[in-house]
Order: structure tokens, then C-alpha cells, then sequence
């Protein structure tokens, strides 16, 4: 953990991120000085079960609770998050498990951690984020406050566009490219360089019932695609646009719920696809499609982390109706900015 010695309003907030591989945590004034970060393991319930998530959650809560008494700090809000808030029944749960690791902070937000992308990248917290992460995800949030959101809930169940599936489609072009289903492509190569095998098909021996390791996960194989594209591979090219396309269909459904074509919104894309690929074609393929049916969405890249998200929601119960003051906003952002690779500058130069 670590955080700044500022001594500034003894009032303030906590943001809780947790995703599938993490959860951040931060505590920040309400003028948005961040005074203390925590981090602990994966925290989302439905892979690691509630008992384990309670866990995560409460070992976080604790060192940033702690760090407020230490600074004389008052917990006015907390937000939360959360990966696997994803239906009716998951809200339940994971609501009635903040309430029992929370009860002194009565201002509580809990919310799937998508919406965590939109605030950081929202001004004023509307508009419509799309995720690429280890998996996909899209919400919006209307100006009237109306939410929604599709997907977030894996392959099986219709989503696509995540470095996991960026990785299956590698593998299988890999293949169709060497018998001669498909165009050659320089996956083949980088792949059996990636796994030092001799042969692209040496490949199946992760998936045999001895196999003396396990199978990586497919989205290991995601920086490939964007590696063969940055070197002009046709095939990879292809395969990113064809997940910003996918992509798009989910954005454009959540905006026709919640805007009109000559609506002017941020379009806010985040996860590490999206936010660190070397190439710009998935995110030009995802903007363009979306410009086809809402030619004001504003596409904005997100810089900062979506903890930052966290602080801004909880921020928001406790100064409304008003949002956090610009430059608290400002502070907030700047201190849990992340990198941005400079080759993500093209996507954004849209009418």
C-alpha cells in the first residue's frame, strides 16, 4: 500500500476495484487527493466463490479503513466495482455481502466494474463504455441517470471480442493458413516461436489427457495478433477488425436504449485490449461502426485506471447534486493514470 502525506479535509471516500485477476482499492479526499492504496487477489465470486471474495473485499476495506483512522479521514461513500455483478441475483449477493463488510458507511454504490470504465472516462458520467479485456463487456448510463448493459458473461453466452477469443481465433487461422483452409498468416510462426515447438500441430499436445503441462490460456496468444498486424499480416488485420465490429454491436444496442442518433456522448474503451493493442484496427472497426448509427459518440481511450471510477462514483454520492469540483476530478484521474501506448493516438482522430 502506499499513498501521499497530504493533510487535506479530514472527509472522504473509498473506491473498490475487483476484477478477475486483482482488486485495487484506494481512499481519497473529497477535494481528490488519493491518501492510501490497497491491493489484494482476484475478486470476482463467481469464479473464486462468495466466502473467498468476502475475503479479498474485507482484507482491502480493512487496510484503507485503517489508513483513514491513521490520517484522521471520515469514510462519507464508498463505491464498489465488481466483477461477476452481472444479474439480478448476483446483486443480491454481492450487495448483501458489501453491507456486512461495510456497516458504517450507510452511502454505498455497488455495480458491475464496467461502469468503473465509464465514470473514469465521463466527465459527467453518462455516456456508453465498451471493455476488452480478458473478457468483453458494455454499459451506458443515460444523462437522466437510466443504466444499462450487455454482456460480461463469457463466450458461452454470447460475448466475443476479449483477448481470449483474439487468442482461440489465432489459433485457428494458424491452422487453417497452414493446410490450406485459410490464408497464410505470420500467426503461425510467431505461435510456434511463442511455445518453441517444432510444429505448429505440437501445439495439441497441451490438450492431450498426459499432457506434461496444462493448456495456456488463450489470451496469452492476444499480443500475437496485434505483433503479426503492426507487421502487416492480412489475417490478423481481419481478425482485430472482426472483434471491433463484435464489439460494436453491443455498444450500438446499449445506445439506442438510452440515446438518439443526434446525441452527442463519449464512447469510452477500456480493458488492456483495447487500451494497450500496438495496432489501431480493432478500435478503428469498433468507432467506425458505431459512427454509422451515432455519428456524435466521442471516442475516448481511457488513461486512467478504472479505480479511479470507484472514487468518482463515490465522490458523486456524497457531493450531489453536484459532481466533484474539475480539479478534484482532475487529481483523482492524474494519480491513477496508466500508460497509453502512443500508437493509440489514430483511433481517436474520427469525425
Amino acid at each position: 500500500m502506499s499513498g501521499d502525506t497530504h493533510r487535506g479535509p479530514r472527509r472522504g471516500v473509498i473506491g473498490l476495484d475487483a476484477g478477475g485477476t486483482k482488486t485495487d482499492g484506494a481512499l481519497a479526499t473529497l477535494d481528490g487527493h488519493v491518501v492510501a492504496r490497497a491491493r489484494g487477489g482476484p475478486g470476482n465470486y463467481q469464479s473464486i466463490g462468495v466466502e473467498a471474495a468476502g475475503r479479498v473485499y474485507s482484507r482491502v476495506i480493512g487496510e484503507l479503513l485503517e489508513r483513514a483512522d491513521a490520517e484522521g479521514v471520515q469514510v462519507e461513500a464508498a463505491a464498489f466495482g465488481l466483477a461477476g455483478h452481472d444479474r439480478p441475483k448476483d446483486a443480491l449477493v454481492l450487495d448483501e455481502l458489501i453491507a456486512e463488510l461495510l456497516p458504517s458507511v450507510a452511502a454505498r454504490v455497488v455495480v458491475n466494474d464496467t461502469f468503473l470504465v465509464l465514470r473514469a472516462g465521463s466527465p459527467q458520467g453518462h455516456g456508453v463504455a465498451v471493455v476488452s479485456g480478458t473478457g468483453s463487456n458494455c454499459c451506458g448510463v443515460a444523462p437522466d441517470g437510466r443504466d444499462t448493459r450487455i454482456g460480461g458473461l463469457g463466450w458461452e453466452f454470447g460475448d466475443g471480442a476479449g483477448a481470449g477469443d483474439l487468442g482461440v481465433e489465432a489459433v485457428r487461422a494458424a491452422f487453417r493458413g497452414e493446410d490450406g483452409r485459410g490464408a497464410p498468416t505470420r500467426l503461425s510462426a510467431l505461435i510456434r516461436l511463442r511455445f518453441k515447438l517444432d510444429r505448429l500441430d505440437d501445439l495439441v499436445d497441451y490438450h492431450l489427457a498426459d499432457a506434461p503441462a496444462p493448456a495456456p490460456p488463450a489470451g496469452l496468444l492476444a499480443p500475437l495478433v496485434f505483433e503479426a498486424a503492426c507487421a502487416g499480416d492480412a489475417v490478423s488485420i481481419g481478425i482485430l477488425e472482426a472483434a471491433g465490429r463484435e464489439l460494436a454491436l453491443s455498444a450500438v444496442r446499449v445506445a439506442e436504449r438510452l440515446f438518439t442518433p443526434a446525441d452527442s456522448f463519449p464512447l469510452v474503451l477500456g480493458g488492456s485490449v483495447l487500451q494497450l493493442g500496438g495496432h489501431d484496427a480493432m478500435r478503428v472497426a469498433l468507432i467506425d461502426a458505431v459512427h454509422a448509427r451515432f455519428p456524435g459518440a466521442n471516442p475516448v481511450v481511457l488513461e486512467a485506471s478504472p479505480l479511479a471510477g470507484a472514487l468518482l462514483l463515490a465522490l458523486d454520492r456524497v457531493l450531489r447534486p453536484a459532481r466533484p469540483a474539475p480539479d478534484a476530478g482532475a487529481r483523482v484521474t492524474a494519480t491513477l493514470a496508466t500508460p497509453r501506448r502512443p500508437a493509440l493516438a489514430g483511433a481517436l482522430e474520427t469525425p
